[in-house]
């Protein structure tokens, strides 16, 4: 049992010096790169202006669009909910006629 407790020990210990061993080499490699990522950004700055004044101008376009098409869309999901409940609604109704008519009016002061 002893034998079993240290080769856990031992596979969290080499687990552990393969963690540092890649986040060294990662911090290496992002320093290396740092040069290129910021020549990249500053060339490809242009190109993100320019996307999202497009986007903008799609989004102008299109945006009421899709507003009236979800408004419809609630509107259409609504009406499906209600006509199911139409006889219900019938039946209180006729309820509420006849519950009324069998009541003497109220005296108006």
């Amino acid at each position: 049992m002893i034998e079993l407790a240290g080769l856990i020990l031992l596979l969290c210990a080499v687990f552990a010096v393969a963690i540092v061993v890649v986040a060294v080499f990662k911090a290496v490699i992002w320093t290396i790169l740092l040069p290129l990522r910021v020549l990249f950004g500053v060339l490809l700055l242009p190109f993100l202006i320019l996307k999202a004044l497009l986007s903008a101008v799609v989004l102008f376009i299109v945006g009421p669009i899709v507003a009236i098409a979800l408004v419809g869309a609630v509107l259409l999901a609504a009406v499906a909910i209600a006509v199911p409940m139409l006889p219900f609604l019938f039946i209180g109704f006729v309820v509420w006629v006849i519950l009324r008519v069998s009541r003497p009016p109220a005296l108006a002061r």
